[in-house]
């Protein structure tokens, strides 16, 4: 063998070594599901749309998702991925509100194997919905999927969907129920539910986040309430719940500021359960003082809940507010 020959029997033998040949390899067909919620809406509401997968046996790496939307009724507010989006994985989430097409793509560097939620969306529901009854069909367009080599084969993922439909009602008139709540920091979201449990009814709304920081008075509606005995629950991050009970609804609006009870007409929000255990206590002034957290900027510490007030900073601000005579040991807000 001449000295040429050698040189390429042996490059050849290690491109064999190292690149086996992959004839051999099986091929896998795996066909997971993406399935959509069904919700029932209400004009000016809130809703959430879950997005789930199902038969997900071997595992993909990337998948580009676009989602239409009718903004006449509805848009999107924010998106939300899941447990089971690891931590090599990310969503780039692009509303296209021009063409009513919310893209995502889901990118991973490594195999997201198994079934669950991959993501949830909120939605907007406008108010000029408010007459008549609509149904829209939440579909997925799968744009591109990669298939590829698994340690199992090669795999060809075909990814079925199952739409869901989104239900707005505004049939049957109904009034407004108004109110106004006192919380801090305007940079997060107030969630504010009207509940009968006995009929099995669930409105909800939600101050969106604003700019500013500090104490702040904000408004809620909903419209469209039938006449019944109702809850209000109100809920919101570093701050406890803010529960109203007895609130009855009849044929007429209803505006809570001119409630009979005073802690009604100013619903005022208990500020300080930085730990989330629904108290306001030494567990959270414990997480506060910590070294990593206090006389910090807050997107550089530890905890950015202990920015009670949302001003950008940790400091004796918000160490006030958590001291508070109002807020100190104390829990949830429960008006009988």
């Amino acid at each position: 063998m001449t000295k040429k020959s050698a040189v390429i029997f042996t490059l050849a033998l290690i491109f064999v070594l190292v690149f086996p040949a992959t004839a051999s390899t099986e091929l896998i067909e795996v066909e997971p599901i993406i399935e959509v919620g069904n919700v029932l809406a209400l004009p000016g509401g809130v809703v959430e749309i879950t997005y789930t997968i199902t038969g997900n046996t071997i595992g993909f790496v990337n998948l580009d998702l676009e989602l239409p939307y009718n903004s006449e009724f509805f848009r999107p507010i924010s998106i939300d991925s899941s447990p089971l989006d690891q931590p090599n994985s990310f969503f780039l989430y692009n509303p296209d509100f021009s063409s009513e097409i919310m893209k995502i793509i889901f990118i991973s560097s490594k195999e997201v194997i198994g079934d669950g939620l991959l993501f949830t969306v909120t939605y907007q529901i406008n108010n000029d919905s408010s007459f008549g009854h609509h149904e829209f069909s939440l579909d997925v367009e799968v744009i591109k999927i990669q298939s590829g080599n698994y340690k199992d084969g090669f795999v060809n993922l075909n990814v079925q969907v199952k739409p869901g439909t989104l239900v707005i009602d505004g049939l049957g008139g109904g009034v407004s129920v108004s109110g106004r709540i006192r919380s801090y920091n305007p940079g997060n979201s107030t969630t504010i539910r009207l509940v009968n449990d006995e009929e099995g009814i669930d409105y909800r709304t939600s101050i969106t986040d604003t700019a500013g920081y500090g104490q702040l008075e904000q408004s809620f509606a909903f419209a469209g309430v039938t006449p019944g005995t109702y809850s209000l629950v109100i809920s919101k991050d570093v701050h406890t719940r803010f529960i109203v009970q007895k609130i009855i609804v009849g044929n007429e609006n209803l505006d809570l500021t001119l409630d009979s009870r005073p802690e009604v007409q100013l619903m005022t929000l208990r500020c300080g359960d930085i730990s989330g255990d629904g108290l306001i206590n030494d567990a959270d002034l414990t997480i506060l003082w910590r070294a990593g957290n206090y006389n910090k900027k807050t997107d550089e510490a530890e905890n950015s809940w202990c920015d009670l007030n949302g001003d950008g900073l940790i400091n004796d601000a918000d160490l006030t507010i958590l001291w508070l005579a109002y807020n100190y040991n104390r829990g949830a807000v429960i008006i009988p």
